[in-house]
């Protein structure tokens, strides 16, 4: 029970997380020590099973930004003792599932189009924008658009920009301020 619900995890000193505006591992690396603060997940689902005297084997479901690398640290100190990971394998990342991919031997067989994703499925979890004719041609030409046009929740982070039939055109950058920057169009 201790590492399910709402936990409080401390990231890798070896990890993508930015201190002071540079990545953890970089400054490691240097040589600058750096001791990365405790941050609030969530993990839904932790199911153990033993492989072998001193070999567990687990599946987490778990927030966006879990490491789960960590948690085997966690769950060694808990016992006591240390822990070490094996090895990693992701199953799910929404909306995509391992139990939904195609082997190389299928993909052989099978049309492209019966296996290809449309593009707005990997920014259905970002705020939609949908954009009118002419400023999708605006923004195609450089011009920047009011972040007040983004409506309800104009917080700084990324948002799908999309045709008026839902398509995706591209992902932009709410900046604090009054415009919103591009990051990439289709």
């Amino acid at each position: 029970n201790a590492f399910s619900g709402e936990i409080r995890q401390i990231p890798p000193k070896y990890s993508a997380l930015k201190v002071k505006g540079e990545r953890s591992c970089d400054l490691m690396r240097r040589g600058v020590e750096v001791a990365p603060e405790a941050r609030t997940m969530q993990v839904h689902s932790l199911d153990f099973e033993f492989v072998e005297e001193r070999v567990l084997r687990y599946r987490v479901r778990c927030s966006k930004g879990f490491y789960v690398r960590s948690l085997a640290r966690d769950i060694g100190q808990h016992l006591g003792s240390a822990a070490t990971l094996q090895s990693i394998r992701r199953c799910e990342s929404t909306p995509f599932e391992v139990s939904k991919a195609y082997s190389f031997e299928a993909l052989d067989r099978l049309a492209l189009e019966e296996v290809l994703i449309p593009s707005s499925v990997l920014v259905q979890s970002l705020p939609q924008l949908a954009l009118t004719s002419s400023e999708k041609d605006m923004i195609l030409h450089g011009i920047q658009l009011p972040l007040q046009r983004w409506g309800d929740g104009a917080d700084a982070g990324l948002g799908a920009l999309c045709s008026q039939d839902g398509a995706l055109i591209g992902v932009a950058e709410k900046e604090p301020g009054t415009f919103f920057r591009i990051k990439f169009l289709l």
